[in-house]
């Protein structure tokens, strides 16, 4: 069974219960004369209206977020638990003046029956019950008008042995013990109205749980790449807690690892707190560990533009940059210098000291429709110059899997190679690029070479 049916089911028992209740009450209070039971037939008459109005706001509450009500309908739940606290405040105030004015005109007389004492010991028997279900549920759920219901049934308890001991005392020739009976019972009432009245009004005036904003930070510190939580915002609505948190990481995190990062602590918040509901914003930040070749790339990631072959050195007190960037290769040449310009001066202005900088646009072409398909003089030139080729480096072996495509009588060469698997990247690049200008001397036919180079172990 689902909550919102257990809480409906709840509800209306608690409806049905109250009705009964407060029938035999008041039947009780007319029999015998009895203020303070006549006192409880009117509160008892009060949970009934208070049990109805949770009942038809559990129904209200749990209804799903719509465009007019965006963070759900949860605080129905809470207006209803406030309505149920002004009646609270009336019955206290009701009980309240009929024993005083009972006291001070002395002419109140009360039968004492044994039935009495049985109706009051069923009542509190119910309610006990009944405000342990209602508490269940309510914990279980979170729901703000059963959690009033609750503590209003446990108040009805105490205020039914306050009439207990009130009837035996008048049993016992103290007459006024009645009316004393029902200033206790308004006592009480009183109390719990007042507590409700604290709980109500710090939901609907968002107060955060106590502790819950801590929790929630706590949670995401734990991650290592969490730099900071700038911000944590908490408020409940009926049983969901909405959430705000900005929260600080690296950028030179991918916007992949970003993305995994952000769904690493929704998902770490939510075991801990099910019934959350959380709106994060990462916020990636320039920390001092970054150097320039990540500024760089950063820069460049910012813009949309892809950079490699990044070169720094420095000369006479001058640090000189340059790198190549990729740009769509039909766009003008204006719109791309622009882009580059627009590059330039972020990196000026983050890396400081007035650099050097100079980048080289390189066009980036999208999928290439092969129409053409290379003659077989055509192949066997491009397989005699990457044999020449390969004769020149000797750091590169096993050269196969080669791949020849044509495109606008230009030829775009794919090809594997070995490599020592000790040599450092710089050195492989560097016989990559060697081999690549190489092929295309030997034979300028060939526009692209593409080398991939695999680790030779022996």
């Amino acid at each position: 069974m689902t909550y919102e049916n257990e809480k409906e089911k709840v509800t209306l028992q608690s409806v049905f219960t109250s009705a009964a209740i407060t029938i035999l009450k008041l039947i009780v209070g007319i029999v015998t004369g009895s203020i303070a039971m006549l006192s409880e037939a009117t509160h008892s008459g009060i949970d009934l209206v208070s049990t109805v109005l949770t009942f038809y706001a559990v129904r209200i509450g749990d209804k799903p977020a719509d465009k007019e009500h965006q963070f759900g309908h949860g605080k129905v739940e809470s207006v209803s638990a406030l309505i149920e606290t002004g009646l609270l405040f009336a019955t206290s105030g009701l009980v309240l003046f009929e024993a005083l004015k009972n006291i001070i005109l002395g002419s109140h007389h009360v039968q004492v029956a044994w039935y009495s004492f049985v109706i009051m010991g069923i009542s509190i028997i119910v309610d006990y019950f009944r405000s342990r279900a209602l508490g269940v549920v309510a914990e279980e759920t979170g729901s703000q008008a059963m959690k009033a219901d609750a503590l209003n049934f446990r108040s009805d308890m105490y205020s039914s042995s306050f009439v207990i001991v009130g009837l035996i005392l008048v049993s016992l020739g103290l007459p006024i013990a009645d009316a004393l009976a029902s200033i206790g019972i308004s006592i009480f009432i009183i109390f719990a109205a007042l507590r409700l009245l604290k709980q109500t009004f710090d939901i609907l005036v968002d107060t955060a749980p106590e502790g819950l904003e801590e929790n929630i930070i706590e949670l995401t510190k734990k991650i290592p790449e969490v730099v900071d939580v700038v911000q944590a915002r908490v408020r409940p609505v009926g049983n969901t807690i909405f959430a705000d948190m900005t929260v600080h990481v690296s950028r030179k995190h991918s916007l992949d690892k970003i993305r995994e990062i952000k769904e690493l602590i929704v998902k770490r918040i939510e075991k801990s707190i099910p019934e959350i509901d959380l709106n994060l914003n990462i916020v990636p930040l320039n920390l001092d560990d970054e150097t320039i070749v990540d500024q760089i790339r950063i820069a460049g990631q910012n813009h949309s533009l892809t950079v490699h072959d990044i070169s720094i050195h420095n000369r006479k007190d001058k640090r000189y940059i340059s790198f190549d960037v990729e740009i769509e290769s039909k766009t003008p040449l204006g719109k791309a210098h622009n882009e580059v310009q627009k590059l330039e001066n972020v990196l000026v202005r983050e890396i400081g000291g007035s650099p050097e900088i100079l980048i080289h646009i390189e066009p980036l072409y999208e999928e290439r429709q092969i129409i053409e398909k290379p003659t077989p003089e055509e192949l066997k030139k491009v397989e005699g110059a990457i044999k020449t080729a390969s004769t020149q480096i000797k750091s590169l072996t096993g050269i196969h899997d080669v791949d020849v495509a044509k495109h606008h009588n230009k030829l775009i060469v794919t090809l594997h190679c070995y490599a020592d698997e000790n040599m450092t990247l710089e050195l492989a690049h560097r016989a990559n690029s060697e081999l690549d200008r190489s092929i295309r001397r030997i034979y300028p036919l060939v526009e692209r070479v593409t080398i991939h180079t695999e680790p030779r172990i022996e």
